[in-house]
């Protein structure tokens, strides 16, 4: 078996230098910089990532406390990621931020041939702060999510990977469009509290008080 592409058998031989890991159950993900001395004298590094279980060699090899305990949720954002975002409230943070911002205006004009009116309506407006009322799922292929000033009825919904509303008040901070392929597209959003991704064929976008006719529209 090949972890990053240093074989687990021969890890053992590295020193590590640096390291992060995050845990998802009983899975630990673990990205790490180390350093092996050969034959030769000369020094060989490596970088890279390993998924690994409690029964792993490497593992036990890292032995280390787990520094970041996060969900699958959280490792989604492609662009305007939580990290990014929190970065952002800090001047240090607000060049890279306006990186971001073109590198995502830049992906948004390469794929909007493949949007229609309404995944463009939503690729293009605002939504941030907005609080999150209400996500419901009435049909295995329809996700509804209704803000506090718009309704999204997404339909021929492929995956959908829901917040949970019940802890308290939720807010839209930010949102990216894909397009993964076979006619469908992406929404993924940045919540205040964990985030929010679907891949639907079709969506609507509707005002809030309109949301009376939101499941027969």
């Amino acid at each position: 078996m090949r972890i990053g592409g240093i074989a687990s058998t021969a890890a053992e031989k590295f020193k590590v230098e640096s390291w992060v890991g995050f845990r998802f159950g009983s899975l630990v993900l673990v990205r790490f910089a180390a350093r092996e001395g050969t034959s030769s004298g000369v020094l060989r590094r490596a970088s890279a990532w390993a998924l690994l279980d409690h029964s792993c060699p490497l593992r036990k090899w890292i032995n280390l406390p787990i520094q970041h305990n996060l969900t699958l949720d959280e490792l989604n954002m492609e662009y305007f990621t939580r990290k990014a975002y929190d970065a952002a409230q800090t001047p240090k943070g607000r060049k890279p931020w306006q990186q971001l911002e073109k590198d995502y205006a830049a992906h948004l004009r390469s794929i909007n041939p493949e949007l229609n009116d309404c995944w463009r309506q939503i690729a293009t407006e605002d939504y941030s702060g907005e609080p999150l009322r209400v996500i419901e799922r009435p049909a295995f292929d329809q996700v509804i999510v209704e803000l506090m000033e718009h309704v999204f009825i997404f339909r021929g919904v492929q995956q959908a990977r829901l917040a949970d509303l019940a802890g308290g008040e939720v807010l839209w901070l930010m949102h990216e469009i894909h397009t993964p392929g076979d006619g469908m597209i992406e929404l993924k959003v940045l919540l205040s509290d964990g985030e929010l991704r679907i891949t639907a064929e079709d969506v609507r976008v509707y005002h809030a008080d309109a949301s009376q006719g939101r499941i027969a529209a």
